[in-house]
């Protein structure tokens, strides 16, 4: 632990190596990863249902239905194919019933959406309507679900595999709250430097803004790493690792998006680690222009966090409509889950994002603004006559 009023020599590596080193060892940071690996991990050892196997069981459910229609003849005067398809119809929800393992009934069930599609586009369909996005991507998601080596949908979080568990529980943190450990390394850090705990004949100015920045960054990073472990760990000991290349699909501004979970949780990253840095940053800058560094840091990076939610709301459009220019603010892109999606995607395919983001831009937009907050910070440190640590 670095002592009140102690200094010491030291390069400008020696320094970031103390101040991370500090930073991942304080107690608020522990435990601020604690509840994130808490509300991650709910899902890996207490059962909840899902929403996987509603669709195919929604199609048993017709089943009875259609039988009773194809046998009393209602379809013997229908258009003849309109008679075959939904013969084949029932077909596909006979071997869905009397399938043996989980693979077949949702060869059966994509079978069966392939067909409806015929029906849509002949227009047998609730008087003419078309098969939409929203239909196309169920599609999609079944067609590339079976096409991968053990095809299976899970009714329940106890039940998925490591991989997809943490991707759906990633999705599941309300909001900002992943950014809470970029926070309080902030705060960390600039507590240290309010009370004076000085480690260094540091490299002064710039250079030791340099170091704050990156061992705030880095616990920041490391703590939301930390807290996926109890996920992952938990999950693989009950159902494995799971396939990477389960499918995600989802419409996006009127199109269908087909992507893996394992591309959806290292989008996740990608995004949390530029997130961090960027609220990481504004908390450095409040701090340094305030008196109160810890007090402003806080306060900074918490508004931040609920300007993203507000903001982002406020703005929110159908994905359908045209570009915002709310779309190059970085409050869309701390919505993390929004632009990096999880695996029950195809179930909510009308969701409502801020229009014209995507997982391209939120990259370029999170960077570039971090980047203009650091070159703030720059300009206030070099018209400072001194800099306290």
């Amino acid at each position: 632990m670095l002592a009140a009023g102690k200094r010491e020599s030291g390069s400008w590596l020696e320094v970031l190596r103390l101040l991370l080193k500090y930073a991942v060892t304080r107690p608020l940071l522990l435990a601020t990863a604690a509840v994130l690996a808490v509300l991650l991990g709910l899902g890996s050892v207490i059962a909840m249902p899902t929403m996987n196997a509603e669709p195919m069981n929604l199609a048993l459910e017709y089943l009875p239905s259609l039988r009773e229609q194809v046998e009393s003849g209602m379809y013997d005067s229908a258009p003849e194919d309109l008679r075959e398809s939904t013969t084949e119809e029932l077909a596909a929800l006979e071997r869905m019933s009397s399938a043996a393992d989980e693979s077949e009934t949702i060869r059966a069930y994509e079978r069966y959406l392939e067909l409806l599609q015929g029906d849509y586009d002949a227009g047998y369909i609730n008087g003419g309507q078309r098969w939409g996005a929203h239909e196309q991507a169920e599609l999609s998601f079944y067609q590339a679900l079976s096409s991968i080596d053990k095809p299976e949908v899970y009714a329940s979080t106890t039940d998925e595999p490591a991989l997809y568990r943490l991707s759906s529980a990633l999705a599941s943190v309300p909001g900002v709250v992943w950014a809470l450990p970029a926070v309080v390394s902030a705060v960390e850090i600039a507590g240290l430097r309010r009370r004076g705990r000085a480690l260094v004949q540091a490299p002064g100015g710039v250079r030791l803004l340099w170091a704050e920045l990156l061992s705030a960054w880095l616990a920041a990073v490391l703590a939301g790493v930390l807290s996926w472990l109890p996920t992952l760990l938990v999950s693989g000991a009950r159902a494995g690792f799971g396939d990477p290349r389960y499918p995600v699909v989802f419409v996006w501004a009127g199109q269908v998006v087909q992507t893996t979970v394992l591309e959806t949780v290292t989008r996740t990253f990608a995004m949390q680690a530029v997130g961090a840095l960027l609220v990481v940053a504004v908390c450095e800058l409040v701090g340094r222009c305030l008196p109160s560094l810890r007090l402003a840091s806080f306060v900074a990076g918490v508004s931040l966090l609920l300007a993203s939610t507000t903001a982002t709301g406020l703005a929110a459009t159908p994905a359908k409509a045209s570009a915002s220019p709310f779309a190059l603010a970085p409050f869309p892109y701390l919505i993390v889950s929004e632009i990096a999606r999880y695996p029950e995607s195809v179930f909510f395919s009308e969701s409502i994002v801020v229009a014209g983001t995507t997982f391209e831009k939120g990259m370029w937009v999170l960077t570039l603004w971090s980047a203009a907050v650091v070159v703030a910070l720059a300009v206030v440190i070099r018209r400072r006559t001194s800099v306290c640590l």
